[in-house]
């Protein structure tokens, strides 16, 4: 709505014709829209908005919204704008450097000029092509404690790995602060007196070692097709897609 609110939508899509003269299309939450001017195309196109949660860029201020056709490019740029919720903003992020951003290649790549209205909480950005478009916060502050799990603490890692700089809990070395593998290996270690690091540089994890050597560190492993679901307290390995293994 124009107060500026993020509402969420089960099926959040829109769908017109474009053509050379150009035009504007927006989802019916209003939470994407699409402004496209006149002779960026050469012909009446079919465009879509819609809205999906894979594979969505860290921060969780809106889902991702795709426009189709992907792919399609322009003559001249079109812009794009994304509403976010400021309440989801985690503390310490400025407003102002939120950024549009569109995924390539499995990334999300920030589109550096794009404008926020931090009073409607629009972040919008140029393109000239469609993909899948989103909002993408800036790294919080390495070192920022951002929360907790049974009294486990969660740091911002700052998205960057020093080689050097890594945890060590009762002499025993978790891994790189505070990558997503030295947590589970801290949580682990603190909450059930488990050692499970493997071998490997200054004692981190390759995620898929879990499940490669889960037994020699007392865990029992579980395939894709276990006769049961994963439990809370399990280790859930990822193998870059939909397939996993957990451990317990």
């Amino acid at each position: 709505g124009g107060d500026g609110t993020v509402t969420p939508t089960a099926n959040d899509s829109a769908s017109s014709t474009i053509g050379s003269a150009g035009g504007s299309l927006a989802t019916p939450s209003g939470n994407a829209s699409l402004n496209i001017p006149a002779n960026a195309l050469n012909s009446n196109i079919p465009i879509t908005i819609s809205q999906t949660t894979e594979g969505d860029p860290p921060g969780g201020l809106i889902g991702s919204y795709e426009f189709k056709p992907d792919g399609l490019t322009f003559n001249n740029s079109a812009t794009i704008s994304v509403k976010y919720d400021p309440a989801l903003i985690s503390e310490g992020i400025n407003e102002a450097d939120l950024k549009l951003a569109y995924a390539s290649g499995g990334e999300w790549i920030i589109i550096s000029n794009s404008t926020v209205d931090t009073v409607n909480h629009i972040v919008s950005g140029q393109t000239t092509h469609f993909t899948k478009f989103s909002i993408k916060p800036p790294p919080l502050p390495y070192d920022r404690l951002i929360g907790n799990l049974n009294s486990v603490e969660v740091r911002s890692n700052g998205e960057s790995l020093t080689s050097t700089n890594v945890n060590t809990v009762d002499g025993v070395i978790t891994g790189y602060k505070w990558q997503c593998v030295e947590f589970v290996n801290r949580y682990y270690l603190q909450i059930y007196g488990k050692n499970i690091i493997l071998n490997g540089p200054q004692g981190t994890n390759d995620g898929n070692k879990y499940y490669q050597t889960a037994t020699t560190r007392g865990l029992a492993s579980y395939p894709n097709d276990a006769p049961e679901p994963p439990q809370v307290g399990d280790i859930i390995v990822s193998e870059g897609g939909v397939h996993g293994h957990s451990h317990r």
